[in-house]
């Protein structure tokens, strides 16, 4: 596995984190759900739908580089143009936290 199959893979778990339908759905502490206890279908902030569209349109991301590459060059690879690199590294700085992120990822 090359330092960006890497990458892609590491970003994909915490995206596959943030998705889980078993994690507890984050909202705002204004939100209703949180203020009152209601239920969640009584969500009053969005935050849950806004976290799965943020999840989803950097899973597109990814695919949108990953598809660019293979469009290019005919076949899956990995050594990727910097600018695309780049693109991949800030997606991971939010998580830069994580136990299993890698210095060298920092852009």
């Amino acid at each position: 596995m090359t330092d960006v199959d890497a990458l892609v893979a590491f970003l994909r778990a915490r995206l596959d984190e943030r998705s889980d339908p078993e994690a507890p759905e984050p909202h705002l502490s204004t939100c209703a759900a949180v203020r009152w206890g209601f239920a969640e279908r009584d969500c009053d902030c969005g935050e849950p739908d806004r976290v799965l569209a943020e999840v989803d349109a950097k899973r597109r991301i990814i695919d949108h580089i990953e598809d660019q590459w293979d469009a290019a060059y005919g076949e899956p690879g990995r050594f990727l143009p910097p600018e695309w690199v780049a693109v991949l590294q800030l997606l991971a700085l939010p998580y830069a936290d994580h136990p299993e992120f890698r210095q060298e990822w920092r852009p």
